[in-house]
């Protein structure tokens, strides 16, 4: 039974949570920690088709499976025992931490970007492939359901990709919790 479980809500390739488990592991999550703010965000690696259409899927999966572990490990060393990663399919993952200092959440997304921009992952044949992602991070707020926030993080990927990628944009519900004008919003 324990097996079925675990199964039931991770996914196959990464091992990170599923959409599935998301309602679950963040309403008690968000239990875990009264003083702290819940934030949510979303990744997207940016032009991941062009990736699996070049490389071919099964190299897709290496830099996925690559991607979404240095991802889990180091939200979880940072944030532990208050945050969970997901990955909702393809190449979409997310994240929901509860912090008081959202801007170390900030900061280690930014080194995390830099570090796949300047780190390539080899792939089965040898090559060496770079890539960016884009992300956009909101603050859950008070009253509202957690699927809200997350169609706003949802929202704001998008707003990154449109404005060149490879970037992280936060909303104002974030922003105001970091005073800080060097985020894109």
């Amino acid at each position: 039974m324990a097996k079925l479980h675990y199964e039931s809500i991770r996914d196959d390739l990464t091992g990170l949570l599923n959409f599935r488990a998301f309602d679950k592991e963040i309403n008690s999550l968000s239990h875990d920690v009264q003083d702290n703010d819940t934030f949510i965000g979303v990744l997207d690696i940016d032009h991941f088709k062009k990736i699996n259409d070049t490389y071919g899927h099964l190299n897709g999966n290496i830099i996925l499976s690559d991607f979404s572990k240095r991802l889990r490990a180091d939200i979880h060393y940072n944030f532990d025992p208050h945050c969970a990663v997901y990955r909702f399919g393809g190449d979409e993952f997310s994240f929901v931490i509860s912090t008081s200092k959202p801007q170390n959440m900030i900061d280690l997304l930014q080194k995390f970007e830099n570090y796949y921009k300047t780190h390539p992952v080899t792939i089965s044949n040898g090559t060496k492939v770079t890539f960016s992602f884009s992300c956009g991070i909101t603050r859950h707020l008070v009253g509202e359901t957690y699927n809200k926030a997350l169609e706003r993080a949802d929202k704001l990927v998008y707003q990154a990709k449109k404005n060149g990628r490879g970037q992280i944009v936060v909303d104002d519900y974030l922003k105001e919790k970091t005073n800080n004008n060097n985020i894109d919003h």
